[in-house]
């Protein structure tokens, strides 16, 4: 008799559905249970489905000795039948269900001997696939080309973009070593504090900053706000760091030239996004490996992870025009976004240091923000330092390193998208 597995064995709710629908009443072979079951042979196609975009064999990874020299090569990864495990919702990796799967997985005797090999070894260790996020990628090219080239106003296609890409932003969490677990959406609690800088380019422009610090270290008054990279003009937005070195870097003060900076405290909590929280979160797509918008999920998460990087990116003088893509997210989560926010957080593009960050509060929360009259101070720029790549030149040609080559991604689909799809 055919194997078979009951609903009860297995702890995917999608698949658990399709047993229920299609399944007839039966002994299960695993659990002895008199319920519901499919064939072990229909499960481990289900498995094979998910499994062959899933999964690929984890790289040979030096190991090296006290001395320095490579001792021995281990291949990264984890198990098939953890693999499988994790795919069907089985806790025990263990279980005869794995086991029988990971067998099913495997070609018969008689495939052997004509040559086929097995799609699925059992004596080597796999790793997710990397899947460029094709589909998130081209939405926000479309978003972008629409902001910046099409309609900037009354835009029918940024808002639903933007409800996609955030749309489960108040339940993310990342984890860090350092930080462990960390909502993305996270509050700021009373007491919090950072620091605004200004650059004054004379002696003369430095007392005229001291005689008034509050005002002329606070947020502009709406009439002479000028553009930045999260508010238009007119808008006043509170820009500042979480330390002063950072504060003064973002300036890009010259050699000689002063800046005066002080402290901020917030009188009430407030909440924001952290962008750099994004870089970690899991991205994992659906609940189920078999969800129809698995894919299309796990790609969204993926390029949120990548989506820090290109808000923060620095924009050289003469291509400001992409602040306002940068500004209509901005105002999206200020007004737009289901529990609307307060600002967001992300790391500096003038020092390379996880610990410079900025953050950008919105208008409705400069009232949540006190100065600290005691805590102004005149930096001197002594010297300034450049971090630079270099790059050959051949016969007027710019040499490209190796890794230019290489992708991150072990699969980039070309896919075809019609109107519905973006």
């Amino acid at each position: 008799m055919e194997e078979q597995v009951c609903w009860k064995c297995i702890g995917d709710s999608i698949l658990v559905r399709e047993i229920k629908d299609k399944g007839k009443t039966g002994e299960c072979s695993y659990c002895a249970g008199k319920r519901k079951c499919l064939s072990t042979d229909w499960l481990t196609q289900r498995a094979r489905s998910v499994l062959r975009w899933l999964i690929r064999q984890g790289d040979m990874d030096p190991e090296f000795d006290g001395e320095g020299d490579i001792s021995h090569y281990e291949q990264s990864g984890d198990s098939l039948s953890f693999w499988i495990a994790d795919v069907l919702g089985v806790d025990d990796e263990d279980s005869s269900i794995i086991e029988a799967v990971c067998e099913g997985l495997q070609p018969s005797f008689r495939d052997i001997k004509h040559g086929e090999e097995s799609e699925f070894p059992t004596d080597v260790f796999y790793v997710l696939l990397k899947h460029r996020p094709v589909r998130a990628e081209v939405r926000w090219q479309n978003f972008k080309t629409d902001i910046l080239h099409g309609r900037r106003f009354f835009n029918e296609t940024a808002k639903p973009f933007l409800d996609w890409l955030f749309s489960d932003a108040e339940t993310l969490n990342s984890y860090t070593p350092r930080q462990g677990n960390q909502k993305v959406v996270r509050a700021l609690d009373t007491g919090a504090f950072f620091y605004r800088a200004r650059r004054c380019d004379s002696w003369p422009a430095v007392q005229k900053v001291l005689k008034d610090a509050a005002s002329q270290l606070g947020p502009p008054p709406h009439e002479v706000a000028t553009a930045g990279r999260m508010n238009p003009a007119g808008v006043p937005f509170f820009y500042g760091a979480f330390d002063r070195s950072t504060c003064v870097a973002e300036l890009r003060p010259p050699v000689g030239g002063k800046v005066v900076s002080g402290k901020f405290v917030l009188n009430r909590p407030l909440r924001v996004l952290d962008f750099i929280s994004l870089e970690k979160i899991y991205t994992g797509g659906a609940a189920s490996y078999f969800a129809e918008n698995y894919l299309d999920d796990s790609h969204r998460k993926v390029f949120l992870r990548k989506f820090h990087s290109t808000i923060s990116y620095p924009v050289l003088p003469d291509d400001e025009n992409e602040y306002i893509v940068t500004q209509v997210i901005a105002e999206y989560l200020a007004s737009q976004f289901p529990s609307a926010l307060d600002g967001v957080i992300f790391h500096s593009a003038q020092r390379r240091d996880e610990n410079a960050r900025n953050i950008v509060l919105f208008t409705g929360a400069l009232s949540a923000i006190d100065f600290q009259s005691n805590s102004v101070q005149v930096h001197e720029m002594e010297a300034v330092e450049y971090r630079d790549k270099v790059r050959d030149v051949h016969n007027g040609q710019m040499m490209l390193d190796a890794e230019d080559y290489e992708s991150e991604w072990d699969f980039e689909p070309i896919m075809d998208f019609d109107d519905n799809d973006v």
